[in-house]
């Protein structure tokens, strides 16, 4: 598998698990089966030529105060989502009355992205309207797998910088999990960098030679339909520059350089 990591630089494989778009809008849309069935015309079936209705119950909790006492109330109503997806189920879209998530299990590079999501989010307003997303984000997967060599050496693999927590233990074979985090606040978007050894095997002592680099990047702001391309863009191109600054030239050459 292809797989092109950004910024000019193509790879034979890619270390991607998952590649996950979500959408959350300010508002309800109308959850009709009329509407679910014009948003899945022919664009979106030739990506998704599977389409399952799910029928579910939302629970709800109400708090109000009535003569100086705290009052619980509880209510129920149905509530339909719909679900996108294909055979090889590598690509799934779910639609739920708030909420738009799309997920790759099987990343090949940014102009596949694009083109699942642009179709979905032009054939999304054609159907509902210029909806207002509240919050926008595109996050990035990464589990590095090596199947030999010491589970803790990581030196030509990563930049030291994100190993550095292996140093303080006495005895590193003792570790069963070293995850950490990081918020960065850009101007109008923020990335919460998760990364670390999650160990497969967890609560095992760390056996596997295993690395998670997971990139969140979103925003909170109030976002037209119209913009949500050219976020896209810029959200990739950020995560992916996070990525090449987190990797070493060791694995570069194990996932294979095609061009720079």
């Amino acid at each position: 598998m292809q797989g092109e990591m950004g910024m000019g630089m193509k790879y034979r494989d890619n270390c991607l698990k998952q590649v996950i778009f979500r959408l959350d809008f300010t508002r309800e849309i109308d959850q009709s089966r009329k509407l679910s069935n014009s948003f899945y015309n022919e664009d979106i079936r030739k990506i998704f030529s599977l389409k399952q209705d799910l029928e579910g119950v939302l629970a709800e909790v109400s708090f109000t105060t009535e003569e100086g006492s705290n009052k619980i109330s509880q209510s129920q109503r149905k509530q339909t989502s719909y679900r996108f997806t294909e055979d090889s189920k590598s690509k799934i879209l779910v639609l739920e009355p708030s909420v738009l998530i799309l997920s790759i299990l099987k990343y090949i590079d940014e102009e596949e992205l694009y083109k699942i999501i642009n179709p979905v989010i032009s054939q999304f307003k054609a159907t509902y309207g210029n909806i207002i997303v509240k919050r926008m984000g595109l996050r990035y997967i990464n589990n590095i797998i090596i199947p030999e060599g010491n589970a803790f050496d990581w030196s030509t693999l990563l930049d030291g910088k994100l190993t550095s927590g292996l140093e303080f233990p006495r005895d590193r074979n003792e570790i069963s999990r070293l995850m950490s985090s990081m918020e960065l606040k850009r101007e109008d978007y923020a990335i919460r960098f998760v990364y670390g050894m999650f160990n497969s095997e967890y609560p095992n002592r760390i056996a596997r030679k295993e690395f998670a680099l997971d990139y969140d990047c979103y925003t909170r702001e109030e976002t037209e339909l119209k913009d949500i391309d050219d976020k896209v863009k810029l959200f990739h191109d950020e995560i992916i520059k996070l990525f090449e600054e987190s990797i070493g030239q060791g694995l570069r050459e194990k996932m294979g350089v095609i061009s720079e």
